[in-house]
């Protein structure tokens, strides 16, 4: 395969030739370039599997800390052990990609999944045996009615600290 890519010819024409997928020719071809630690593993013996070292060689440019975890167990490197840090790479990328959609939310969102918060406290602050004063609840009804005058003065979008008589000198 090195001579035919020596020649220039494209991974697709070599695949084409020998008969072979595409992929399978990209992971072989990776053989050749590895980064020592993984050719020693490929040179030992414990990792004979073109696509696995392909796989590791991919991950160790994101993940250099969890592959030389694996190459510096003991034994045999298989593809589980590849698809576990592929697997935690991906829960990664999830948690990335929740907290980033949360960013995004609208302010608007944001105020009625508060409104909605507020309401349960409410319900639960309202019951009977709850450890609220009734001066407690009093300063709680105040402060709305702070807050919903505040949104209704110059189409909402007053200060509502400034608004409650509790803002900047």
């Amino acid at each position: 395969m090195r001579s035919r890519v020596d020649d220039g010819d494209s991974n697709a024409e070599i695949a084409r030739r020998l008969g072979i997928d595409l992929t399978t020719v990209a992971h072989h071809l990776a053989l050749l370039t590895l980064p020592p630690e993984l050719d020693e593993a490929f040179r030992s013996g414990r990792c004979t599997s073109p696509r696995t070292l392909y796989e590791l060689a991919k991950l160790q440019k994101t993940r250099p800390e969890h592959v030389k975890a694996i190459v510096g167990r003991e034994g045999e490197i298989t593809r589980s052990a590849v698809s576990s840090i592929k697997k935690a790479s991906r829960s990664c990328r999830v948690l990335r990609k929740t907290a980033a959609s949360r960013r995004r939310t609208s302010l608007v969102d944001q105020a009625n999944a508060l409104c909605s918060r507020f309401e349960s406290l409410l319900e639960r602050m309202t019951q009977a045996g709850a450890p609220v004063t009734p001066d407690g609840l009093a300063a709680v009804r105040r402060r709305l009615a702070e807050l919903a005058l505040a949104c209704t003065s110059e189409g909402g979008r007053s200060d509502p600290i400034n608004a409650s008589g509790r803002g900047s000198a």
